[in-house]
């Protein structure tokens, strides 16, 4: 029961982890001051958050896919 729990947790951070990978690609400047300076990302950083998320959404949902195969 203890690793049903510990594993479907687990997989729920991954995939959160991996959904706020894919929100900071799409960031929009929203300040209305501009004194705040903000640099866009770069290309390689870009592919990076996108290998990033989505070996974490696959890793949080086999992590849960693995959780009900106990129960």
């Amino acid at each position: 029961m203890r690793e049903r729990k510990f594993l479907a947790g687990l997989g729920t951070i991954f995939i959160f982890i991996g959904i706020f990978c894919f929100k900071a690609l799409i960031y929009k400047k929203t300040f209305k001051e501009e004194t705040e300076i903000s640099t866009p990302l770069k290309n390689s950083q870009k592919a990076l958050l996108i290998i990033v998320g989505i070996i974490c959404v696959a890793l949080g949902f086999s992590l849960i896919l693995r959780a009900l195969k106990l129960i």
